[in-house]
C-alpha cells in the first residue's frame, strides 16, 4: 500500500515542468493503475468478497484488500486532482481546516474523548445500535470540525 502512495508521488513529480503539471498525463496514469489494481484484487477475490485464492480480509490485510483499496485511492486521487488542481473548482474546505491543525484535533479527540461532543445517551431503544453509534460519530466529527474552523479563523495553527 505505501509503495503504491510512493508510486501515484512520482508519477506526479515525473511529469511536472517548470512548476505546471501535464494533468492529462498523470490522470491517465493514475486511472490505469487503479483498473489494474481493481482487476488484479477482482482476480485474487474472484469479485466476490469470500472466495478466490486470496478473499478480501480487512482484519489481515490480505493482498486482494490491498489492491482494492489502492485501487480506490489511485481513482479518487485521480477526481480530486482534476476536480481541485485542474479545474479549481474546489478549495478542499472543510478538509484543509483539519489538516491546518491535525495534531491538535487529534490529540484533542483522544484525550477528550467524547464528553463534550458526543451522545452520552447509554439509554433508550436505540442504545449501543448503529443508528445512535452513527448519530455519535457525525455529531462528533462536525464538533471538531468547527472547533479547527475556530482555530483557522483565528489564525492559530500548531504544530510539532
Amino acid at each position: 500500500m505505501c509503495w503504491m502512495g510512493h508510486h501515484a508521488g512520482r508519477v506526479l513529480l515525473a511529469y511536472k515542468t517548470d512548476s505546471k503539471y501535464d494533468a492529462r498525463k498523470i490522470v491517465t496514469r493514475w486511472v490505469i493503475w487503479g483498473a489494474l489494481c481493481g482487476l488484479v484484487a477482482g482476480a485474487l477475490c474472484r469479485f466476490s468478497q469470500n472466495d478466490g485464492a486470496i478473499p478480501v480480509n480487512k482484519n489481515l490485510w490480505s493482498t486482494s484488500f490491498v489492491m482494492a483499496l489502492s485501487a480506490g485511492g489511485f481513482l479518487l486521487l485521480a477526481a480530486l486532482f482534476v476536480v481541485v488542481d485542474r479545474y479549481h473548482l474546489w478549495a478542499g474546505a472543510p478538509f484543509s481546516f483539519l489538516g491546518m491543525n491535525s495534531i491538535v484535533i487529534y490529540v484533542g479527540s483522544e484525550l477528550i474523548g467524547q464528553f463534550p461532543f458526543g451522545f452520552p445517551f447509554a439509554d433508550g431503544p436505540l442504545a449501543g445500535q448503529h443508528p445512535q453509534l452513527l448519530a455519535d460519530g457525525a455529531f462528533a466529527v462536525c464538533s471538531w470540525l468547527m472547533v479547527a474552523y475556530f482555530l483557522f479563523a483565528n489564525n492559530s495553527f500548531y504544530k510539532i
